[in-house]
């Protein structure tokens, strides 16, 4: 959007928080962020070293250094103009986007399969039947649907 040689836009467009449903609320949005992730299976001893290491990396340091490249919730971040909006919802008071085993199958299977009815290689229809099939299917394999 900012790059003149991809962009007709560049400078006419400003990012902002969402609006709130309900004037003088919080945004009418979640908030989605990256996590890190530990294996099951491995020692107690291997789960902590890999969580202080993910902790040491997860500094004010490191985001002064990488600011421009996400949306951080760190000490440290001064977001950017196109960063602003996010911050700005995030500031307003957005909640976490409720999560759950069964909604991250359900946002997979949403993820995999909204493609082919954005770029119209499916009607609605069939994609709601995909996504329904491919939630089945991994609710199933983890024990969640008979």
């Amino acid at each position: 959007m900012d790059d003149p040689a991809e962009s007709q836009v560049v400078g006419k467009v400003v990012m902002a928080s969402a609006p709130a449903a309900v004037a003088g609320e919080r945004p009418a949005s979640t908030l989605w962020w990256d996590g890190i992730v530990i294996a099951k299976n491995i020692s107690d001893e291997e789960a902590d070293a890999a969580f202080r290491v993910a902790m040491a990396g997860l500094s004010k340091e490191m985001v002064q250094a990488n600011n421009d490249i996400a949306v951080w919730l760190i000490d440290g971040y001064v977001p950017g103009p196109i960063a602003m909006g996010a911050a700005e919802t995030a500031a307003g008071g957005a909640v976490p986007y409720p999560a759950s085993a069964q909604m991250g199958l359900m946002h997979t299977a949403l993820g995999n399969g909204v493609g082919d009815y954005l770029t119209g290689a499916k009607d609605a229809a069939t994609t709601l039947a995909d996504v329904e099939a491919a939630y089945l299917t991994s609710a199933k394999e983890a024990g969640m649907v008979k």
